[in-house]
């Protein structure tokens, strides 16, 4: 989770026309921000699959295979 105690300081990029069209941030703040929004996709996902069906591995390689249109021995 974002450190609350560090302030963020960021400093904008601007076009001829004065209008704000980017954002530099310190590469610290940068990758902390990137974890934090890997970690909310994954506990997405996570709930998302959470009460998928669940079947055998062979069956859903089976399945991608037909998927894929490769062919399936027996």
């Amino acid at each position: 989770m974002l450190d609350n105690t560090k302030l963020l300081l960021p400093q904008y990029l601007i076009n001829l026309s004065g209008e704000r069209v980017g954002v530099f941030l310190d590469i610290e703040t940068y990758q902390r921000i990137m974890e934090e929004l890997e970690d909310k996709r994954d506990n997405l996902l996570m709930d998302e699959v959470e009460n998928d069906e669940r079947i055998p591995l062979e069956e859903a390689l089976r399945e991608e295979d037909e998927r894929r249109g490769k062919i399936v021995p027996g």
